[in-house]
């Protein structure tokens, strides 16, 4: 039994190895293609807003990536005010950082 308690004790330091705002960032992400899907695009304008302050497009690698899956939820919403952001993956900066 000690070998499982052990296993145990080891999932759950590794899995408070993420911060709250990371796991707090993925779950926003899923609430809001979830409003999509369900036609409540109200409800996605409010969790795009708190999106918008955990994503920074020059920010950490999970700031960047919350700044991309924000614009391409809000392209699958309006794609003329918000055109999916492949010219800035295409960009000279993206492409000297991968």
């Amino acid at each position: 039994m000690s070998p499982t308690s052990s296993s145990m004790s080891t999932t759950s330091s590794s899995s408070s190895g993420v911060s709250p705002a990371t796991s707090c960032s993925k779950q926003t992400v899923i609430e809001a293609a979830s409003a999509i899907s369900e036609g409540k695009i109200d409800v996605f304008n409010e969790i795009s807003t708190r999106l918008a302050q955990a994503s920074n497009p020059k920010g950490n690698s999970e700031q960047r990536l919350m700044e991309y899956m924000t614009l391409a939820l809000k392209s699958r919403v309006n794609r003329v005010e918000n055109p999916p952001p492949v010219t800035e993956l295409l960009s000279q900066e993206h492409g000297a950082a991968t």
